[in-house]
Order: C-alpha cells, then sequence, then structure tokens
C-alpha cells in the first residue's frame, strides 16, 4: 500500500515538472514572437466624390507590401519597427498623394509600446486644364522625441527637412586645423571658418533701390518673400519659418539669419 501511494506521488510530481516546464518553454517562445510595430488606421476620403475605384498602395522599403481597398472601410496595419513605409493614396481623375511612415526610434524605446494613430487623407480633384502630380510625401509619421511617442504630420515638407538636416551637419561639422610655417616666422595653427554658400551680392547698394515684399501665412508654416531690385536686377530673397526653425535664401540658396537682415533692410 505504501508502495502504490509512493509511486502515485512521484508520478504526480513528475508530471507536475513537466507541466512547469512546457509552460516555461512555452512563455519563452511567445516572447520571443513578439515583434514592437507601430498600428497604423488609414482612412480615405474624396472630396466632391465616393470611394469607387479608390485604392491605398504601402510599400516597404521601395518594395510592394499591401494593397489596402479604402470602400471597404478604415483598415488598420502593423509596421514592424526600424523600416520606411509609403501609403500612396489614388483615385482616377484625383491628386495623387503620398505619407511617409517612417518608424526608426531611439534604443531605449524599441521594445515599448506606441499609441495607435490613424492617418487621413482627403484627396481633390484634378484640375481641368492641367494635371498634378506629387512625387513626394505631403505627410507623415514619425516618432516625435517631444511627444516620447509617434506622431503625424499632416503638413510635411522633405525639402524643409533636407534643409533642416544639412544645417545640422554644417553647425556639428568641426573646422580644419591647418598649421602654417614660413622659413621667415613660424606661425600659430591657422583656423578655417566655415563659411556660407556664397551668392552673389551687389557691389553697391544706390539709393535707387527698390524693395517689395510679400507674405504667405499657412497652417504650419510662414513665408516671408522680398524681392530687391537694383539696376533693372532681381534679388529674391526667402525666410521660411516653421515650429523647429527658421531658414534664409537668396536667389534659391542657403544663407544666414544676419546676411538676410542686412541686404533686406
Amino acid at each position: 500500500m505504501k508502495k502504490k501511494k509512493l509511486t502515485q506521488a512521484i508520478i504526480k510530481n513528475i508530471n507536475t515538472t513537466i507541466l512547469l516546464v512546457l509552460l516555461f518553454f512555452s512563455t519563452t517562445i511567445i516572447h520571443a514572437q513578439v515583434v514592437p510595430t507601430l498600428n497604423v488606421t488609414s482612412k480615405l476620403k474624396i472630396k466632391d466624390g465616393d470611394l469607387k475605384n479608390s485604392q491605398i498602395t504601402i510599400t516597404k522599403k521601395g518594395a510592394p507590401y499591401k494593397v489596402i481597398d479604402p470602400s471597404k472601410g478604415a483598415y488598420a496595419v502593423d509596421l514592424t519597427l526600424g523600416y520606411e513605409y509609403e501609403f500612396t493614396f489614388t483615385k482616377l481623375g484625383y491628386i495623387t498623394k503620398i505619407i511617409l511612415a517612417n518608424t526608426h526610434v531611439p534604443e531605449h524605446r524599441e521594445k515599448g509600446v506606441f499609441a495607435k494613430l490613424v492617418a487621413e487623407v482627403e484627396l481633390e480633384k484634378q484640375p481641368e486644364d492641367h494635371s498634378i502630380n506629387h512625387s513626394l510625401p505631403s505627410a507623415r509619421i514619425a516618432y516625435s522625441d517631444s511627444k516620447g511617442d509617434f506622431d503625424f504630420e499632416k503638413d510635411y515638407d522633405p525639402k524643409a527637412e533636407k534643409a533642416k538636416k544639412n544645417e545640422k551637419n554644417v553647425i556639428n561639422q568641426k573646422p580644419k586645423i591647418i598649421s602654417a610655417t614660413t622659413p621667415q616666422n613660424k606661425q600659430g595653427p591657422v583656423i578655417l571658418k566655415q563659411s556660407e554658400n556664397k551668392v552673389e551680392s551687389p557691389s553697391y547698394m544706390p539709393s535707387g533701390r527698390n524693395k517689395v515684399e510679400k507674405i504667405i501665412q499657412e497652417d504650419t508654416k510662414k513665408i516671408t518673400i522680398i524681392t530687391i531690385t537694383i539696376s533693372e536686377k532681381d534679388y529674391i530673397y526667402r525666410k521660411e519659418e516653421y515650429g523647429w526653425g527658421t531658414y534664409f535664401y537668396k536667389d534659391g540658396k542657403s544663407i544666414t539669419e544676419t546676411t538676410f537682415s542686412t541686404e533686406t533692410k
């Protein structure tokens, strides 16, 4: 009798041990399979029209990823972190729009949880007299350091973003130090300062100088365009003000704020 009870106790312990081992490995496999993603719901609206024959195409690193039929309603998709996606919203006879989705995040947020995003886009009809084709994104989904989460920028300007990155690279670039010496006298190191883009400037400023200023106010930016006419030649100055910074241009080339202020007085 005692032998039988001992055998039953051993079998019970073995079964318990096996169950715990299986539970441990199952939990480990589940955690290993969980890949951090960003959940994005895409919604499409058609101005003065319906969703018939419309389409949302998603690419990942330039390769086809998903195709969505917006007429069936809003569609949620999980985007793996660390990639760039493009959502292209199209409908025959309407202006195509593109959303860039950059899912790169800082190292400390790679395994975090992110709020679900809703990307809503409205398409407008093509003009009757000409066709408008946008090859660059007009909106962007990207991680925001200030929010600590992803954000949907409805008004995104890739050219301004590129100019911002170039300006940051110039600021962070260390000046070269060249040690210059001559046979007669040894000189200390000569430091070459980082210079701005060289733009042709008038050699004199005559009293007949004419100035015309125009201001364009948009949702997320303010653009000031100043035209200076000297000796029948126009110099176009442009100031673009965004929430994250201000940029200055002369005849399409980047200049400093000091140059802009001095030459547009």
